[in-house]
């Protein structure tokens, strides 16, 4: 246990030791109150600021002689000139053809003239007497004295609307009739899908796009699966459209991996996925309808993608 002793031997002080640290400690405790507590016994010496008042002074006084002299010196101001008084007079006049001189005569002043000047420059026209009180330059005790004088109708006649409906129609007269085109629904480009009212460049490229993705259309039903096609536009071409299902393209479910087969807009990823793990479980389909066995093909989903499958 040597170590024990040295540790022991170098932690051990002798008594004047002891008193020499007591002595220290003694002497730093005093500097530190002396240091914190000198302020006390000292007075804090007076800081002289009147140099520093006065160049701040000086440098006031330069910026207001420097401002005095860029600014310019007040003149007085000229008088506005009055209105020159024009007697009133009045008498009949148009509101639409009347100058800036006859609207003075009339009492008007001259910002109120040109006002109705800038309104009729602008197209405005004064059809009946009130609509010269719509002017915000007339007010209610003007435009009654102004009133009498008017040479326009207090209002506007009423058109007889109901003889323009009870005229005679022409029943001989041949209306012609627009062109029939007709659009073979699974062979058409873009240019013929246009040429069918309510079918533009965007609704044509879906339609085509769609009917890639399905291998052809067969009813008018799956036409109205078209995102933005409208079932009333729908129901407006069905008339133009010839329908062809020899063009049906259909997917062999024998050699097809699921990659290929979920790309069917009514084929699931989990869907082709199954037909395919029945395929390699069971073997190759010997018919179509053999898809029914899986539990994910109803009746409703089998009546939809067996025109597009085929085993062989």
């Amino acid at each position: 246990m040597r170590w024990k002793k040295g540790i022991k031997l170098w932690l051990s002080f002798s008594q004047g030791e002891r008193n020499g640290i007591i002595v220290l400690l003694g002497i730093l405790l005093v500097q530190l109150f002396v240091l914190n507590h000198l302020h006390w016994f000292l007075p804090e010496p007076e800081t002289d600021f009147s140099a520093f008042h006065a160049a701040v002074a000086q440098m006031k006084a330069a910026e207001k002689a420097e401002v005095a002299k860029e600014k310019p010196t007040p003149t007085k101001p000229a008088m506005a000139k009055p209105e020159a008084s024009i007697p009133v007079a009045y008498f009949k006049f148009n509101p639409n053809h009347l100058n800036e001189e006859g609207w003075q005569k009339l009492g008007l002043k001259n910002w109120q003239s040109k006002m109705i000047l800038k309104y009729r420059a602008k197209g405005g026209k004064f059809r009946i007497k009130s609509d010269l009180q719509k002017m915000y330059s007339i007010d209610e005790a003007l435009y009654q004295q102004l009133e009498p004088w008017i040479e326009l109708p207090d209002s506007l006649p009423k058109t007889n609307y109901a003889n323009r409906f009870n005229t005679p129609v022409d029943t001989n007269k041949k209306i012609p009739a627009h062109p029939k085109v007709l659009v073979a629904v699974n062979t058409a480009d873009t240019a013929q899908w246009k040429s069918l009212r309510g079918i533009g460049p965007v609704l044509s490229k879906r339609i085509i796009k769609y009917r890639d993705r399905l291998g052809g259309f067969r009813s008018e039903a799956q036409l109205r699966e078209v995102w933005g096609l409208r079932p009333e536009v729908v129901d407006r071409i069905a008339p133009q459209l010839a329908w062809d299902t020899t063009f049906i393209q259909q997917l062999n479910i024998n050699t097809l991996p699921a990659d290929s087969l979920w790309k069917h807009p009514y084929i699931s990823y989990n869907l082709a996925r199954v037909i395919v793990a029945y395929r390699e479980q069971h073997g190759p389909y010997k018919r179509v309808m053999d898809v029914r066995q899986t539990d994910l093909v109803d009746h409703e989903l089998y009546r939809k993608i067996a025109p597009y499958l085929k085993v062989n």
